[in-house]
């Protein structure tokens, strides 16, 4: 499992950020559990459902809203796409191919 925290709710507490490494049985689902009371706060699909490389995740503040996005990156054979989704409205704000390949 690969974790990372910010504050994605805006409470002022750093809420945790899972998502798996590559398994044969781990699709690429990101999930959010608040820092709080540890209740999940979201969840989502990062890239392809089929994908089984892992997810590497982070997060920090991207857009003007008070609260940190999760910023995501596939783990082997899933490109190089690295994307931005506000979780908590279920949102991908972006995405950029890093490292300027495709």
């Amino acid at each position: 499992v690969r974790v990372a925290m910010g504050d994605v709710d805006g409470d002022g507490l750093p809420d945790l950020i899972t998502a798996p490494g590559p398994h044969p049985q781990a699709g690429p689902l990101v999930q959010v559990f608040s820092g709080a009371d540890r209740r999940k706060l979201a969840e989502f699909a990062a890239y392809e459902v089929g994908f089984r490389g892992g997810v590497y995740v982070a997060a920090g503040r991207v857009a003007p809203n008070g609260r940190a996005e999760v910023v995501t990156g596939p783990g082997e054979g899933g490109g190089s796409t690295v994307k931005v989704f506000d979780p908590l409205r279920g949102r991908l704000l972006g995405e950029i191919p890093a490292f300027g390949l495709g």
